[in-house]
């Protein structure tokens, strides 16, 4: 079976990490599973992993380019007949024209939710908005099957009198390697020279991530602990913005930014809380590996689906209670770990039963 794989940018981001991890375990299932990328960026995130699984990485020209729509076609007509399935990751519906190219010549077309807003400011927040509502019948038309990690991101996806169709695929990861490690919790903050209480931020870091708030959160917390420190993880169209901000607050010494870093599951482990203040998300997947790796997880009850509190360590709050009133309720809570992986298992998000099912979907 050959799937064709679209919404991976270069970023190591959530959605790109969940097809992914999936992929690896279906392929443990079928090895003759080959999935292939098509995408506007010439060095999309896990290129060199897909050519060794057997796959090819196609790239087109993005909408803004004249050559995009016979680019497009082009592509199709000469490749669509060699895929059982297109596997259509989204966060909007600005702009569709892989479902409908795709539509004469690929039998199953999935079009699977990952966020619920529009992740844009000014003229394009208003286009793509547009866009969005324009196409979201039309969208819902051209698939055959329609996927959403969350209520909300079906939501803001499909037409409502199509949400009984809707298939609802968890965010599943690797449960095990989330397993607390002593060991590795003290090797990584030797590494980093950490000491205390450590918070963290693992994520893009753009406008719906809203790290500045985390960063002013925990100046607060700073001023009653001076012993604790917040890494950030990840990096983002904003992330010179955040450094320059960290470097003019008096716990600039104490804020560490990592950048984008492939051993997630160790950082975690030298974490002591996780703090993702989102002003919107589809379902992320940071607050499940913290939720594995047993840290306590304070996120903003605005931005976030109160599907991601899959265990008691999970805490939403307000964000209108304001960085200082974040810090407060931090402050006061317990940070002592818990194992919750049997109550992730049962909930569905252990990566293997959960892949099972995945490649039964495809083959449906």
């Amino acid at each position: 079976m050959r799937i064709l794989v679209t919404g991976f940018t270069a970023n190591y981001g959530g959605v790109e990490s969940l097809v992914m991890g999936y992929y690896r375990e279906m392929k443990k299932l079928d090895d003759a599973l080959v999935f292939d990328l098509l995408g506007y960026a010439d060095e999309p995130a896990y290129r060199e992993e897909i050519a060794r699984l057997g796959g090819k990485v196609y790239t087109v020209p993005s909408p803004k380019h004249a050559g995009h729509r016979k680019a497009l076609k082009e592509f199709f007509h000469v490749h669509g007949g060699e895929y059982d399935a297109l596997w259509c990751n989204k966060c909007d519906l600005h702009d569709i024209g892989y479902l409908q190219a795709a539509r004469s010549c690929i039998p199953k077309r999935i079009l699977h939710a990952h966020s619920s807003r529009l992740n844009y400011d000014g003229v394009r927040m208003w286009l793509f908005g547009f866009l969005h509502r324009v196409h979201k019948a039309q969208a819902s038309a051209c698939a055959t099957d329609l996927w959403a990690c969350s209520d909300w991101a079906a939501e803001w996806m499909f037409p409502r009198h199509k949400f009984s169709d809707v298939r609802f695929v968890p965010n599943a990861i690797r449960l095990e390697t989330f397993t607390f490690d002593g060991e590795a919790r003290q090797a990584y903050r030797d590494q980093l020279s950490v000491s205390g209480t450590v918070y963290g931020c693992v994520g893009r870091l753009n406008e719906n991530k809203n790290i500045a708030f985390a960063l002013r959160a925990f100046r607060h917390v700073w001023e009653q602990q001076r012993d604790s420190y917040l890494l950030v993880v990840g990096t983002g169209e904003l992330e010179a913005a955040h450094k320059a901000e960290a470097a003019a607050m008096p716990c600039k010494n104490n804020v560490i930014f990592l950048g984008m870093r492939q051993d997630v599951p160790q950082l975690l482990q030298a974490m002591d809380c996780l703090l993702m203040p989102s002003l919107f998300e589809g379902f992320p997947v940071a607050p499940i590996e913290a939720q594995a790796a047993g840290l306590p997880v304070f996120a903003a009850s605005d931005g976030i689906t109160p599907q991601a509190r899959l265990t008691d360590l999970f805490h939403f709050l307000p964000l209108s209670l304001g960085p200082e009133g974040w810090a407060e309720q931090i402050l006061k809570a317990d940070l002592a770990r818990k194992d919750c992986l049997g109550e992730l298992r049962e909930k569905g998000f252990d990566i293997t039963a959960a892949a099972q099912q995945l490649l039964d979907a495809f083959r449906q």
